[in-house]
C-alpha cells in the first residue's frame, strides 16, 4: 500500500503528531501514547483509510459505460448493467465477455498525481432463453488498479484533497447481480456491491522487547443490495430505474499498549470508501431501428459524506480519550446529474455521451481543505468486430475515452489560518481523461 499526500509534508500521522505533540514539562505517561499512534497509524498504511466514493461514478466500469458518460440505465446491455442496472442484463441475447485494460490521467489544481492504470472485466450470461427473449441472466462487472489492489494515501485534514477523485479510481470495485424477463416489455433485476471490512487488535510492550507483542487482523467483507428495474412499454421506447445503498469500508483496530508499567488503551477508526445511496433513472428512445437516444438523471447522496480523515482515541488509566482526535465537520451535500447519450448498432458499434456533475462541496472557507468543482464529461466509444463465425461467435475490439473539465473555482478562507496550505486562498478545477482498449467475445445473440 502506497500512502503519502501530494505536497510532500507528512500525512494524517503529522496531524495527530501535531496536535497532541507531548511537550517537556509535560507529564511522561502521554509519551507512550504518542508512540503507539505513531505505531498504529504506520502498520495502517496498507488499508483504505481515506473515505472515497466508487470508481464506478467516476472513470466507470466496462466500455459501453464510459462510451455514453454513464447513461446507460435504460439501454445498456453489457456485464456492466450488474452495476448500473442489472434489469439491462436481460436487454440482449447470447454470452458476452469483456476484457480491456485503461488509464485515467489527472490534472487537478493543487494536485501533482497523474492517475493510474486498471483492468476490468464485464460478463453477461443467459441461462434461461424462450421466444427469442433471455428471460434468466446473470452478470459480473469488476474493475482494480493493474499495481495492487488498493493504493491510498493518508492525509492531514488540512492538506489539499479531492476526495471524489483522488485517488478514487485507485481500489477494486466489483457488484454482481441477475436479471429475470418475465414478459418482453419488463425486466426486474438485482445484485449486490462488494466492499472490504477489516478489524484486528494490537497488544505491544514498548518497555520490554521480550514482552508481549501481538497483531490480529481480520479482512472480512460487507455486501450491500442495488437493484433495477426496465420497462419497454412501445418497441421504440425504453425505461429505466436503478437504485443502489450506501456502502462502505468500516475499520477499527483496538490497541494495548504497556510502557513503564502503564497499561494504556488506543483505537483508530475510519469509514473508507464510502459509495453513497444513488438513484438513477434514464427514457431511450430510437430514432430509427439502430440508433438510440438516451436521457439520464442520478441523484447523489453525498450529504453523508464522511470525512477523509481517520479518528484516533487514547484513553489512559481512568478511561478518559487523552487524545481526543476527531474529524473535522462535512461539507458535503446532495447533487444532481444530468446526462444524455447516443448510440449507433450499425456494422460497427459508435456511441457518445455527455454528464454534467456539480461540486458535491462547499466552498472551503475554514481549516479545511477538501476541493470540488463542477464536472463536465463527453465521452466517445466504440466496438469493432474483428473476426465472426457462424455458430461459433465474434471477437470485437473495443476502445472508449471520457474526458472530464472542471471549472476553475477559488476558495476563500473567512479566518487567519497561518500554516495552513490553502490560506489564503485555494484553488480547484483541472481535468481528468480516462481511456481503454480491450475485446469482447460474444456467442450466439446480436447486437
Amino acid at each position: 500500500m502506497a500512502y503519502g499526500n501530494d505536497t510532500g509534508r507528512p500525512g494524517r500521522v503529522r496531524e495527530v503528531e501535531s496536535v497532541r505533540g507531548v511537550k517537556a514539562g509535560e507529564a511522561m505517561s502521554l509519551r507512550p501514547g504518542r508512540r503507539v499512534v505513531w505505531v498504529l497509524l504506520a502498520w495502517l498504511a496498507w488499508a483504505p483509510l481515506p473515505a472515497t466514493a466508487d470508481p464506478a461514478d467516476t472513470v466507470g466500469i466496462s466500455s459501453e459505460a464510459r462510451g455514453t458518460a454513464l447513461s446507460c440505465v435504460a439501454s445498456g446491455t453489457s456485464g456492466g448493467m450488474a452495476f448500473y442496472n442489472p434489469a439491462g442484463l436481460t436487454g440482449e441475447d447470447g454470452l458476452a465477455i469483456a476484457v480491456s485494460g485503461g488509464h485515467v490521467w489527472s490534472m487537478l489544481a493543487e494536485q501533482t498525481t497523474a492517475g493510474g492504470s486498471f483492468a476490468e472485466l464485464a460478463v453477461r450470461l443467459p441461462l434461461f432463453v424462450a421466444g427469442g427473449v433471455p428471460r434468466f441472466s446473470v452478470g459480473l462487472a469488476a474493475q482494480m488498479p493493474t499495481d495492487s489492489i488498493y493504493r491510498i494515501r493518508m492525509v492531514d485534514d488540512e492538506d489539499p484533497l479531492y476526495p471524489l477523485y483522488s485517488p478514487r479510481e485507485r481500489r477494486l470495485a466489483m457488484a454482481g447481480g441477475f436479471s429475470i424477463r418475465p414478459w418482453d416489455w419488463i425486466a426486474v433485476g438485482t445484485g449486490l456491491e462488494l466492499l472490504p471490512q477489516v478489524s484486528g487488535r494490537v497488544v505491544l510492550d514498548l518497555a520490554d522487547p521480550g514482552g508481549r507483542n501481538e497483531m490480529h487482523v481480520v479482512a472480512g467483507y460487507r455486501l450491500r443490495p442495488l437493484a433495477g428495474l426496465r420497462i419497454e412499454p412501445l418497441p421504440w421506447m425504453k425505461l429505466g430505474l436503478s437504485w443502489r445503498v450506501e456502502n462502505s469500508t468500516d475499520l477499527e483496530i483496538p490497541a494495548e499498549v504497556t510502557a513503564e508499567g502503564l497499561v494504556l488503551s488506543a483505537r483508530v477508526t475510519a469509514q473508507a470508501y464510502y459509495v453513497p445511496h444513488t438513484l438513477s433513472a434514464g427514457i431511450a428512445a430510437a430514432a430509427t431501428n439502430d440508433l438510440w437516444f438516451e436521457a439520464g438523471l442520478s441523484w447523489y447522496r453525498y450529504g453523508t459524506f464522511p470525512e477523509p480523515s481517520p479518528d484516533a482515541d487514547l484513553f489512559d488509566t481512568s478511561g478518559t480519550d487523552s487524545l481526543g482526535d476527531t474529524a473535522a465537520t462535512s461539507t458535503f451535500h446532495d447533487v444532481v446529474s444530468p446526462a444524455l447519450s447516443v448510440r449507433w448498432n450499425g456494422p460497427i458499434v459508435l456511441s457518445g455521451g455527455y454528464r454534467f456533475a456539480p461540486a458535491a462541496l462547499e466552498r472551503q472557507t475554514g481549516k479545511t481543505n477538501l476541493l470540488d468543482a463542477d464536472r463536465h464529461t463527453a465521452s466517445l466509444g466504440a466496438a469493432v468486430p474483428v473476426v465472426s463465425y457462424p455458430g461459433l461467435g465474434a471477437l470485437l475490439l473495443t476502445a472508449d475515452a471520457a474526458f472530464s473539465y472542471l471549472p476553475e473555482r477559488i476558495h476563500y478562507k473567512e479566518e487567519v489560518l497561518v500554516g495552513n496550505p490553502g490560506y489564503p486562498s485555494i484553488r480547484s478545477g483541472g481535468w481528468r481523461m480516462a481511456a481503454t482498449l480491450g475485446f469482447e467475445i460474444r456467442k450466439g445473440g446480436s447486437r
